[in-house]
């Protein structure tokens, strides 16, 4: 089961993809785009399905052997400098290069000469989130300003993957954001309400996983409505999240011998540390008392920041 936003996102990649595709050798001006969404949504997960249909290539040429990618997906390094950020694109793109003698000038001729050279059709960067987070003011300005120079002389869509806060990296400076064209969010699950809602439906396609991946039944006596509230507020409805709580369960349970899951094997299997939301008495979502349930709901009908 995939959250709306999800398919909306690998539809919003694989149209800019197909727009890239379609401009062919004449250049034009895509600008950037940036995509948001909170930790454990399932954003790393969207994109690397989206790469799954894609390939690198080598091909033959007049100069020799040359390797050819449509889509280039790169993730941002703890700590990156400017120069570390280009030469991992670099790295990506096949060209092999020296920080310490190569000027911030010479890697960023080779970079877009390098997607040239490999018929790139779009770039995504992910995690742009750690430039913002862990960069000083002097580093992070060096990067964007190599970021604008990507974006005005690539011809190609280039997009940025990170938490809300990115956002600040690109609307914190005008030129940047005039650059964007676009931002899009995924957001978490909303509340379930009702046998209809879209976290709901997850969670019952993944006890569906439990009894036909790993032979488990869930416990009769549990409601499934309220079950996939309890859910909820253990993973605030983040994709990554749900699945985490899932399959922890199911690995203590195989392990234990046992064939039927109750609420007290997934009480016993959450980590307390990652609950979504700050909760009363155990803090454990699965050892609530139905009773309290329905007043935790109107509690927090939205998702919030995960608690760290």
């Amino acid at each position: 089961m995939k959250h709306p936003a999800y398919r909306h996102c690998q539809a919003f990649l694989q149209e800019l993809y197909d727009d890239s595709v379609d401009s062919g050798d004449e250049f034009e001006h895509f600008g950037a785009y940036v995509i948001t969404a909170p930790t454990r949504s399932g954003k790393s997960t969207a994109i690397a399905d989206f790469m799954l249909k894609f390939s690198n290539d080598t091909c033959r040429t007049p100069f020799g052997d040359q390797l050819t990618i449509p889509v280039l997906h790169m993730r941002v390094r703890t700590a990156s400098t400017l120069k570390q950020f280009v030469a991992d694109l670099c790295l990506l793109l096949g060209i092999i290069t020296s920080l310490k003698s190569t000027s911030r000038a010479e890697l960023t001729f080779k970079v877009l000469n390098g997607l040239k050279a490999a018929q790139t059709k779009l770039v995504i960067i992910d995690e742009i989130n750690i430039v913002h987070d862990s960069k000083g003011p002097y580093e992070t300005a060096h990067i964007r300003n190599f970021i604008k120079e990507l974006v005005d002389e690539s011809g190609i869509p280039i997009v940025f993957v990170g938490t809300p806060e990115s956002k600040s990296f690109f609307k914190s400076d005008g030129q940047t954001d005039g650059r964007v064209e676009e931002y899009l969010e995924v957001p978490p699950f909303m509340a379930p309400t009702n046998i209809d809602s879209p976290m709901f439906k997850t969670t019952k396609k993944y006890i569906e996983f439990l009894q036909e991946d790993c032979q488990l039944t869930l416990a009769s006596n549990i409601d499934l409505l309220e079950f996939s509230q309890r859910v909820y507020l253990a993973t605030g409805g983040r994709m990554g999240g749900i699945k985490k709580v899932f399959v922890d369960c199911a690995e203590r349970t195989l392990k234990a011998g046992k064939t039927t899951v109750t609420l007290y094997d997934f009480a016993s299997s959450f980590n307390n540390r990652k609950v979504a939301f700050k909760l009363p008495a155990s803090g454990n979502p699965f050892k609530i008392s139905d009773s309290d349930l329905p007043g935790l709901m109107k509690k927090y009908p939205k998702p919030l920041e995960l608690r760290v």
